[in-house]
């Protein structure tokens, strides 16, 4: 067997954030790699909670597939949901492969993901305070190009906000004086971008890993159902939640966070239009009127609501709709029944992800999925227990 393969889901650890801020789209090579150098190493174990993961996924492509028959653009719809199941089908191995790991392995796997976050976390101080030195390496010369922006970094800074649980915990394990030094290093970074909705996960991650750490499993299971319901919920929420009502309280903030409020009002009227079927995978970026000004240089949906269950509902109608909130439902049972030290940053992680997919990127970005996929691998490979209904 290859040393590498043996050894690429550490590799893949290692990589996460420095990839993350050289180029966030690596992210999804990144992970197809690593899939294949732990597909080489064998040794799969196929346990009960990744079966009822990968039936709900399954059925989620299945469905995303099918509307390509109505879809606006019915081609993009098709090659997407192929590269969903592309995706998918590399998550659920390497969740397989991470929770069969021994022992040692868990040790060389978190110990690769702190040096990596580490090295990662220096790369992105570097980019954030002598303006972008790495990103201007990387794309070369701009003349006659817009300038970079520190945005541009946002991914990266969703990146350090999701792996500051699976890191923080492993340090906490092994040298727990030291593990203030992670959340330390995340907020500092924060600080210095310019992702408001990174302080928002890092909040809501916060309360989530307090809320387990007193109330324990029950609050694993209230959050994954309170996302769930948000799920369900969101075409009336963004329709209650409209931008003359909220657009005052947003007075002083953001252009963008008044613009994100138009965004959704308009996608939550194209929801009422196909509430059953949706309008097909893919769509968002051809809805008609999406393009009409609603704020200054602002369309009403350029290429996605920055929303994934308002994007779920539009393009996937309430089938889609259904699968994520039980795929909530099941990930929240899956958090419930690890062990109580691991349940709190797991849930953490979990509040902050929700929150970015609620508030930023398309849900069908591949680097995103990734993110997400890697994010849930990792929080699996540090765990040094098996989940409590999990064979020995």
């Amino acid at each position: 067997m290859p040393a590498w393969g043996k050894n690429a889901l550490g590799l893949g650890a290692f990589a996460v954030l420095p990839v993350a801020v050289l180029s966030s789209q690596g992210l999804t090579l990144l992970m197809v790699l690593v899939g294949l150098g732990t597909l080489i190493s064998g040794d799969w174990k196929r346990r009960r909670p990744i079966t009822a993961v990968l039936i709900l996924l399954g059925t989620g492509v299945a469905w995303a597939a099918l509307t390509s028959l109505w879809a606006v653009t019915p081609k993009d719809a098709l090659n997407l949901a192929g590269s969903l199941a592309v995706l998918f089908i590399v998550i659920v191995l390497l969740m397989d492969r991470a929770q069969s790991a021994t022992p040692p392995q868990r040790t060389v796997i978190g110990t690769m993901l702190v040096a990596g976050f580490a090295f990662g976390a220096g790369l992105l101080a570097i980019e954030l305070l002598a303006d972008l030195p790495l990103a201007k390496l990387v794309r070369g010369d701009r003349t006659g190009q817009d300038n970079l922006e520190l945005s541009l970094l946002n991914p990266a800074l969703t990146v350090l906000v999701l792996m500051v649980w699976p890191v923080g915990f492993t340090v906490w394990q092994r040298w727990k004086p030291a593990a203030i030094i992670v959340p330390v290093v995340v907020v500092v970074m924060v600080w210095l971008g310019t992702s408001v909705t990174a302080w928002i996960a890092i909040v809501a991650g916060a309360g989530a890993f307090a809320l387990v750490t007193f109330i324990g499993p029950k609050g694993a299971r209230g959050l994954g159902f309170a996302a769930a319901v948000a799920v369900l919920a969101a075409p009336m929420i963004a329709q209650v939640v409209t931008p003359d009502r909220v657009e005052q309280l947003l007075d002083g903030v953001r252009p963008s966070a008044i613009h994100r409020i138009y965004t959704w009002e308009f996608t939550a009227d194209r929801i009422a239009e196909h509430p059953f079927v949706g309008w097909g995978l893919d769509s968002s970026r051809a809805i008609p009127g999406g393009q009409a000004l609603v704020v200054e240089d602002g369309p009403a949906l350029s290429l996605h609501p920055h929303n994934a269950p308002l994007q779920i509902w539009l393009e996937l109608g309430l089938p889609g709709a259904v699968i994520l909130a039980v795929l909530l439902l099941v990930i929240a049972r899956g958090l419930a029944n690890l062990p109580r030290p691991a349940m709190a940053p797991a849930t953490a992680a979990f509040a902050a992800a929700f929150v970015f997919a609620s508030l930023s990127f398309g849900i069908w970005q591949n680097w995103w999925v990734a993110a997400l996929g890697v994010t849930a691998v990792l929080c699996r490979a540090v765990i040094d227990a098996p989940p409590k209904d999990s064979p020995q």
